[in-house]
């Protein structure tokens, strides 16, 4: 796997992150 193609990965699952987090803040 390029190195590219883990940094794309890894924002994404930062992202993820971030809207469960914002979810669990909203309930």
């Amino acid at each position: 796997m390029s190195k590219i193609g883990y940094f794309g990965v890894f924002k994404r699952f930062i992202h993820q992150t971030q809207k469960c987090r914002q979810n669990a803040l909203f309930v």
